[in-house]
């Protein structure tokens, strides 16, 4: 894309553009079929925050024990863990922790996150 390579010679895309944000890039390509909802694509500006959503540790989501599911033998596990997600910010070349959040459901982090993420 003859854009992003225009960003990256200006130094607005990738490690040199650390100063504005993190080099990690995003990028939005509309690849389906050709309408009006999918004539452009976007590339994102350097990030200055994020936020890390890990899959709950075993000590506190058990797997299921052994069973057969294709058998009809289905056992779910009936924990409800609270969702944590790490929002951090870009500062000083590096990603550093601003706050933890925690959350129900997606429903319930989305908005916490919306409050982080306004400004």
């Amino acid at each position: 894309m003859a854009v992003v390579e225009q960003l990256l010679a200006d130094e607005l895309l990738g490690e040199p553009a650390f100063r504005h944000g993190a080099p990690d890039r995003v990028m939005l390509v509309s690849g389906g079929p050709v309408s009006h909802l999918a004539s452009w694509s976007l590339v994102a500006a350097p990030s200055t925050k994020r936020v890390v959503v890990r899959q709950p540790g075993r000590d506190v989501l058990p797997a299921a024990p052994v069973h057969e599911p294709l058998s009809g033998d289905v056992q779910l596990v009936d924990a409800h863990p609270l969702l944590e997600a790490e929002v951090e910010e870009w500062k000083h070349g590096s990603w550093y922790h601003s706050v933890t959040l925690r959350a129900r459901d997606l429903g319930d982090l989305f908005v916490k996150l919306q409050a982080e993420t306004s400004t």
